[in-house]
């Protein structure tokens, strides 16, 4: 397990209500062990380990990500090693590539998009 330091940012809505954490892990930057997040995460350097309890996440073109995922939704432009379920949607942009299972309601794949496993859509 490794210790890693988080940048966070707040984006200000036009409302509090909109106020929004956004955490960054970047690139050049490898981490094995366990994130818990309340918000959106972005990950465009090489993480292993436990990413169940992220809200939402952006995974970046240098990503590669070593984990099963358990989030709200996804928006997926690297690489990932895991099963993914997602309660609102998976998005595999056209450089994205999954070797898992991936399960939610709403799965959109971009023309070039990689995905070597089973879709399953809920509802």
């Amino acid at each position: 397990m490794g210790k890693i330091v988080v940048k966070m940012t707040t984006k200000q809505g036009i409302n509090k209500k909109e106020d929004e954490t956004v955490s960054f892990l970047g690139n050049g930057i490898s981490f094995d062990g366990k994130i818990i997040f309340k918000g959106t995460m972005s990950i465009d350097g090489h993480f292993k380990g436990d990413a169940s309890s992220i809200e939402n996440l952006l995974v970046g073109e240098n990503a590669l990500i070593e984990s099963n995922i358990d989030v709200s939704s996804i928006i997926i432009h690297g690489e990932i090693h895991g099963n993914i379920h997602a309660c609102e949607k998976i998005q595999i942009l056209s450089t994205g590539k999954v070797y898992g299972d991936v399960t939610s309601p709403l799965v959109v794949m971009e023309e070039g998009a990689l995905l070597e496993g089973k879709c399953i859509v809920i509802h």
